[in-house]
């Protein structure tokens, strides 16, 4: 028992939080907008995959002041994001 609460608050520790926004240095992005804003405001990404599962999906992955931020893409719009933030605060 006391490993699967372990686990459990790993997972929840570990999870990215999903957000409707995500700031980057020029500005922010929003769910709705279009690839050649987020590409304008966060710059290339350092990855671009299809989403597992969802081949009309991309997911766009930028790594960087210790944050993963997410965000998966759809016929040029922006879906959803998801930030994953390693920095204390």
């Amino acid at each position: 028992m006391r490993r699967f609460i372990l686990a459990l608050l790993l997972v929840v520790l570990v999870a990215p939080a999903f957000a409707q926004s995500a700031k980057f240095k020029a500005g922010t992005v929003s769910i709705g907008d279009s690839v050649e804003k987020l590409l304008k405001v966060a710059g290339k990404p350092d990855r671009i995959q299809p989403f597992p599962g969802m081949p009309a999906f991309q997911r766009y992955d930028y790594f960087s002041d210790g944050r993963n931020i997410t965000v998966t893409v759809k016929s040029g719009k922006v879906t959803g994001i998801g930030v994953l933030d390693f920095t204390s605060k």
